[in-house]
């Protein structure tokens, strides 16, 4: 919230202290989301692509080791919206397939139908 209202300060501060949560206590469950906040947080505060896009992976990649499907999927948005913005588009297809192979079936992901079917439409022809 705070990050979307703009208060960037106050969202690192949010985050450090999360940050500084899971290092104290080993407790990893919000992990993958510190990860995709940060990354968006990264490209708010001074537009390193290349920083916020290693954080957004990052952000899947945990979020699939544990098998959080849900997390996995909204890091695996923020990373296929920002290839898209950096022409990238076959590269966040693959990954959208990859996370759709992994949502079984009968699982409802309501954001999961909303988001593949016009990401990878705006992936045709790039």
């Amino acid at each position: 919230m705070c990050l979307q209202a703009g208060r960037l300060e106050r969202t690192r501060e949010v985050l450090d202290a999360a940050l500084q949560y899971v290092d104290e206590t080993g407790e990893e469950n919000w992990y993958s989301e510190i990860e995709r906040t940060l990354g968006a947080l990264t490209l708010a505060e001074n537009g390193d692509r290349g920083a916020a896009e290693k954080l957004f992976r990052q952000s899947v990649a945990r979020a699939e080791q544990r098998g959080a499907w849900g997390y996995a999927l909204k890091a695996a948005i923020d990373l296929c919206e920002h290839l898209v913005e950096d022409g990238n588009a076959a590269g966040a297809m693959h990954i959208l397939e990859h996370i759709c192979a992994q949502v079984d079936a009968d699982t409802d992901f309501p954001d999961l139908r909303a988001t593949v079917p016009a990401a990878l439409a705006s992936g045709n022809g790039k």
